[in-house]
Parts: structure tokens; C-alpha cells; sequence
């Protein structure tokens, strides 16, 4: 796994990062991938958020976005409930 941008939007109050997975498209599930990002990056899996895993046209990486709320409220607020788990 590698971090290609970790960014704090101030304006939304949270944390949006970009990872990639490498050779894990189509095998890694969304809940092992959260669960992997919360422990690389030791993050609470609570207030950690996949929105998605999106493979790159010939190649097996998978491109993972995640947003990481400080507060569960912002979340739940700014989020819709499928994104929620």
C-alpha cells in the first residue's frame, strides 16, 4: 500500500487521502481495504470512510479515496447513508 495524497480539507473538516493497492484490483474487498487503511495509517476505524476503489486501465492497482472525520457528526451530515457502512 502507498499514500499518493493526505490532505486535510478545512473547509468540509476532514481528511482526504488517496492510496494505492498494488496488484489487489478485483481481489481486495471493501471491508479488508478499510480495515488495512485504518491499521497503515493507525487511524481510528470508526471515523474512517471508503468512498471508493476504482482500478487504472491496464493495470491491477487499485486506487482507493477515503475521508477521515475528527468528528462522526460531520460525517453523518455530510456523507450519504450508503457511504456510511
Amino acid at each position: 500500500m502507498e499514500i499518493m495524497e493526505d490532505k486535510k480539507n478545512l473547509l468540509l473538516n476532514r481528511r482526504e487521502i488517496k492510496l494505492i493497492f498494488k496488484d489487489s484490483y478485483g481481489k481486495i474487498k471493501r471491508s479488508e481495504a478499510l480495515e488495512a487503511i485504518a491499521n497503515f495509517l493507525k487511524l481510528d476505524k470508526n471515523k474512517l470512510f471508503l468512498i471508493k476503489i476504482e482500478g487504472k486501465r491496464g493495470s491491477k492497482d487499485a486506487l482507493a479515496l477515503c475521508y477521515y472525520y475528527e468528528n462522526i457528526e460531520d460525517a453523518k451530515r455530510q456523507l450519504p447513508r450508503g457511504k456510511r457502512q
